[in-house]
């Protein structure tokens, strides 16, 4: 039941929305395609809340997250920047960012990336340190 139609009719012509009417019977078609349990719903004046039942155990994300992580290799400017660190341990992120074309805040994040896949680590202090590469 539509409580206002015109604003309803707003959205579709937009793309907001495919139909009015038809999200309680997908979301619930999904769920049963997947095998998992009918969602629940809890309505009040001025909200419909919408339970949906994951399953996901913590051995699966934890599975998961090996699976990305693996299957995740160094993108094209990763492996550059680990090759100019390579090259020369004192780079710093102004120099890269200069020689690969990218902003120094994009050399930051991919040595974060390499960092945190233990491929380097800084040693030293911020202003006269050196990257060592594993």
């Amino acid at each position: 039941m539509l409580h206002n139609p015109n604003i309803a009719n707003a959205f579709f012509q937009s793309g907001q929305i495919e139909t009015s009417g038809r999200g309680i019977e997908k979301i619930r078609t999904a769920c049963e395609a997947e095998g998992r349990p009918a969602p629940t719903y809890t309505f009040n004046s001025i909200a419909i809340k919408v339970s949906i039942s994951t399953a996901i155990t913590e051995s699966d994300v934890s599975e998961h997250a090996i699976e990305s992580v693996s299957d995740d290799p160094l993108t094209p400017t990763q492996r550059t920047n680990l090759s100019l660190i390579s090259s020369n341990p004192s780079s710093t992120t102004s120099a890269i960012s200069k020689k690969v074309g990218i902003t120094q805040r994009r050399v930051a994040s991919n040595i974060a990336k390499l960092k945190a896949l233990g491929l380097i680590a800084r040693g030293g202090s911020d202003r006269a340190g050196y990257w060592l590469v594993k």
